[in-house]
């Protein structure tokens, strides 16, 4: 799994440090290309991530399903939520891609019920609300 702590401590210092220079100088100039660096980091690293693990999935698997889910509850609560919509949309589309490119099919699921069919059997249980 995918550990970028020690990618954001370090962002995070680097914006600190940039907080406390004056804006326009040439030191904040300075720092503000060593935060800019710092972000685009943790960008390649997260980008390297879904490439190797789409890459991955569409080799092991003849076919790979994804869930349609309504996101929009699940971001709502988030402060980084078009980050986190942006990454999961980048990361279906890399699926489409190389799923093409190796003949894996990849196909997008209605969520509606899928939660209440058992795994084993496929018989519907109700769920409490």
């Amino acid at each position: 799994m995918l550990n970028l702590s020690d990618e954001y401590d370090q962002y995070a210092r680097e914006q600190r440090s940039l907080d406390r220079k004056q804006r326009g100088s040439a030191n904040w100039e300075e720092h503000r290309q060593k935060v800019a660096r710092a972000k685009r980091r943790v960008r390649w690293k997260v980008l390297d991530f879904q490439h190797k693990l789409s890459t991955w999935l569409v080799r092991e698997y003849d076919v790979v399903a994804v869930e349609d889910l309504d996101m929009k509850p699940m971001f709502e609560t988030s402060q980084l939520a078009k980050n986190k919509q942006t990454q999961r949309r980048r990361f279906l589309d890399l699926l489409k891609y190389k799923g093409d490119l190796h003949g894996t099919h990849f196909v997008r699921i209605n969520a509606c019920g899928t939660t209440k069919e058992c795994t084993k059997c496929g018989v519907e249980t109700s769920k409490p609300p």
